[in-house]
């Protein structure tokens, strides 16, 4: 089976990978392509909100999380919660609501 590289879930598996082997750049790198490749794609979103909470830029993860919680709120807010990636930024609970206040 041939993997296409155009192909904005894979290009976000990548990039969970990625970060899962502490390779936080290149992780950053495969979710960018995936967000070209699709913007609109959410867990692609989600996961450079995560990057970018590990990174301590809370307006870019606030935007990410925003954006993925516009597709699927109730999943994208279980998530997040428990989501250690979070926790340089105050925890899941703070982002997820200032994400959402944001969606107002």
């Amino acid at each position: 089976m041939a993997l296409d590289p155009a192909d904005a879930r894979i290009r976000t598996r990548l990039g969970l990978a990625l970060k899962h082997l502490g390779s936080t750049l290149e992780a950053k790198q495969a979710l960018a392509v995936a967000l070209a490749l699709d913007p609109a794609f959410p867990p692609a979103h989600y996961n450079a909100a995560c990057i970018a909470a590990l990174e301590g830029d809370r307006d870019t993860a606030i935007k990410h999380l925003r954006e993925a919680l516009r597709a699927d709120q109730g999943a994208f807010t279980a998530m997040a919660a428990g989501d250690k990636d979070f926790a340089r930024l105050g925890g899941g609970d703070a982002v997820v609501k200032q994400a959402l206040e944001s969606l107002q």
